[in-house]
C-alpha cells in the first residue's frame, strides 16, 4: 500500500534533490541507485493455491547513507512498492520495523532506515492457480540522503513456483525473513507494563521501568506539532499534546522503548482523545 505524501515534504524532497545537483556535478560517481542494492526474499519456493506467504524487499544501505519511512518526515520521501503480478495475485501492507529519529541541519526530523532494512509483504496466491512457474516483478523509488540527496530506484523481480504441496526456501531466505518478523513492533494495545491516557488531546504513555521513551508519527495519524521535542523523552512517561485541528484523527505511530533490559518496539493507535485501538495488521 502506497500512503500520500504531504505537499510540504513533497517541495522539501524536491529542495533537496535539486540542491544534490551541485554536488553530484562535482561527484560524478554518486548514483543514488548504485548506493541502496535492493533484493527479494521469500519464506517459500514453492506455494499452493490459496496460500499466503511472506516477501521480503531488503534494502542495503551504503554507511552514512539513510532511506526514509512513511513517517511525518520534514524533509525526505518515503520508498513507493509498485508490483506486477500474475492476474489473481494480491499483495498486502508493507510492514516495516521501527525506524530511527534523524535530526539534520536546522533541526530538520526525519524518520529513516540506515546500514540495512527489510520489508515484509504478503503475498496471497488466488485458489485457482494453474501449476508452473510465475515471475513477482517489483519497482521500487526512494530518496537516499547523506549531507544531500539522490533519488534512487531498482527493478527487480522473484521466481515462484505454484504446486500441490508448498516447500519452504532455501535455509538464508526463510532464516532472513524469520529475523525481519522479530523486528517488527509488537502492539501496544496488547502488552504488559504500558498504558496510555488522554487529558483532552494531550497524551500520557507509561512505560514501567522505561529510561527512555520515543515516538514515531505515521504520516496517516494526527499531525504531532514539536515532534523534535514532544517525541522523546528519559524516563517512564512520554507526552504528546495534539491541536485541536487534530481532533478527529488517530495518534498513530511506532514506539521504541528502552529498559535496563534493552529496548522494544510497539505499534500504537488511538482516537486523539479517545481509547486505545488495536493496530492488527498494520505489522504482522
Amino acid at each position: 500500500m502506497r500512503l500520500s505524501v504531504s505537499a510540504g515534504v513533497m517541495v522539501a524532497a524536491a529542495c533537496a534533490v535539486f540542491c544534490t545537483a551541485a554536488t553530484a556535478a562535482n561527484q560524478p560517481d554518486l548514483d543514488g541507485s548504485k548506493l541502496v542494492r535492493v533484493s527479494l526474499v521469500a519464506d517459500h519456493a514453492v506455494v499452493s493455491p490459496g496460500q499466503s506467504f511472506d516477501i521480503g524487499v531488503r534494502f542495503e544501505i551504503e554507511p552514512d547513507w539513510h532511506i526514509y519511512w512513511d513517517g511525518q518526515n520534514e524533509s525526505g520521501m518515503p520508498v513507493s512498492f509498485q508490483w506486477a503480478l500474475p492476474a489473481g495475485w494480491t499483495t498486502g501492507d508493507v510492514r516495516w520495523p521501527c525506524p530511527v529519529r534523524y535530526v539534520g541541519g536546522g533541526d530538520i526530523l526525519d524518520y529513516v532506515f540506515e546500514r540495512e532494512v527489510t520489508a515484509l509483504v504478503r503475498v496471497t496466491v488466488p485458489k485457482d492457480a494453474k501449476p508452473g512457474e510465475v515471475k513477482l516483478d517489483l519497482k521500487t523509488d526512494y530518496l537516499v540522503c547523506k549531507e544531500a540527496c539522490l533519488p534512487g530506484s531498482a527493478s527487480i523481480a522473484r521466481s515462484i513456483r505454484v504446486a500441490e504441496s508448498p516447500a519452504a526456501s532455501n535455509a538464508e531466505e526463510t532464516a532472513s525473513i524469520l529475523a525481519a518478523r522479530k523486528r517488527l513492533p509488537s502492539d501496544f494495545a496488547s502488552a504488559k507494563g504500558l498504558s496510555a491516557t488522554w487529558q483532552d488531546r494531550r497524551l500520557s504513555i507509561v512505560a514501567t521501568g522505561a529510561t527512555r521513551i520515543e515516538f514515531y508519527p505515521h504520516e496517516q495519524g494526527a499531525k504531532l506539532p514539536e515532534a523534535i521535542r514532544q517525541g522523546v523523552t528519559k524516563g517512564s512517561t512520554l507526552t504528546l499534546e495534539f491541536e485541536a485541528s487534530q481532533a478527529n484523527k488517530d495518534a498513530l505511530g511506532m514506539l521504541r522503548i528502552w529498559t535496563d533490559k534493552g529496548e522494544s518496539t510497539y505499534w500504537y493507535r488511538s482516537p486523539v482523545g479517545g481509547v486505545l485501538a488495536p493496530t492488527d495488521g498494520m505489522n504482522r
